[in-house]
């Protein structure tokens, strides 16, 4: 079979054979892709309940504001993905989770996620292009923002706002809650933090995939972090198969151990950089509700 085809290929014209080559690599490429961000941001999947939406209108702005946040940012140009759990009634009160994107733009939901979400009566919102490609301070008032869209549009209960992300997403998580804790009850980190001070890292470690230092300085004022530190509920999420695992233990164990009683460090021995898995989101959502300690 393979002889028939390479004597087939030998009789085309050049112009053939250059573009059967061309569509080969294209092809080779795409399935590097889409190889390589599977085990870098763990499996997405297609929700029916998932809506690409543009706002209009204006929002109530936090009475709270940090000095480095543009509140007035036209979040009109904006596209976010909002989910709706599988039977929404809209007399209902809902939770909320905020999801911020490693990957340039998010279209699908985290595999597993959606049950879960139904489950915990959650509505989900991720502002489309807020990936580790954009400015973190526009990707920190998008998160801010899509959660006063929520509270505008939806029945929300204010105790049960949470912001979520993976790896660089899972970043700009943990500095959103420092900064707005009168907002964010909670966090879902997986694979990614960032703390307010400096860490001591493992040699060589502590650097993001462009050679940059994790950061400390990323606007929260002293009352912000303390507020923080009291408040929120940070939940870091990662395992051995993590490449960030060691930077990530080195935070919790300088860091939030330290100063938070609230936050909590899961080391799940099967993950690797990837989203929290069903199982485990479970787990770490009933913490954030207060049914278990």
């Amino acid at each position: 079979m393979r002889k028939k085809l390479n004597e087939l290929f030998a009789r085309q014209p050049l112009f053939i054979k250059i573009v059967v080559i061309i569509l080969f690599v294209l092809l080779l490429c795409v399935l590097v892709f889409v190889s390589c961000t599977t085990a870098f941001v763990g499996k997405y999947y297609l929700s029916n309940s998932m809506h690409k939406r543009t706002f209009t209108g204006s929002i109530e702005k936090p009475t709270h504001q940090n000095k480095t946040l543009n509140y007035d940012y036209p979040f009109q140009n904006e596209d976010f993905f909002v989910r709706q759990p599988e039977h929404f009634d809209n007399k209902k009160t809902y939770g909320l989770i905020v999801y911020v994107n490693a990957l340039p733009y998010l279209g699908l939901l985290p595999e597993g996620w959606g049950p879960v979400l139904d489950q915990k009566d959650l509505l989900l919102i991720s502002p489309f292009k807020a990936g580790n490609n954009r400015e973190p301070l526009e990707r920190r008032i998008l998160a801010v923002i899509a959660a006063q869209l929520m509270k505008r549009d939806y029945q929300i209960d204010p105790n049960r706002i949470y912001i979520a992300g993976q790896s660089g997403g899972a970043r700009i998580a943990s500095e959103v809650a420092f900064i707005h804790s009168d907002l964010f009850k909670g966090t879902i980190q997986s694979c990614g933090s960032d703390y307010f001070r400096p860490i001591k890292f493992e040699p060589g470690r502590g650097f993001d995939q462009l050679g940059k230092p994790y950061l400390h300085d990323f606007g929260a004022t002293k009352d912000e972090i303390e507020s923080a530190l009291k408040s929120v509920k940070f939940n870091i999420i990662t395992g051995p198969e993590d490449f960030r695992h060691s930077d990530l233990t080195s935070i919790f164990e300088q860091g939030f151990k330290i100063d938070s009683k609230l936050a909590r460090f899961y080391d799940i021995k099967e993950m690797s950089h990837e989203n929290v898995s069903p199982k485990h989101l479970v787990e770490v959502i009933d913490y954030l509700d207060g049914k278990t300690n």
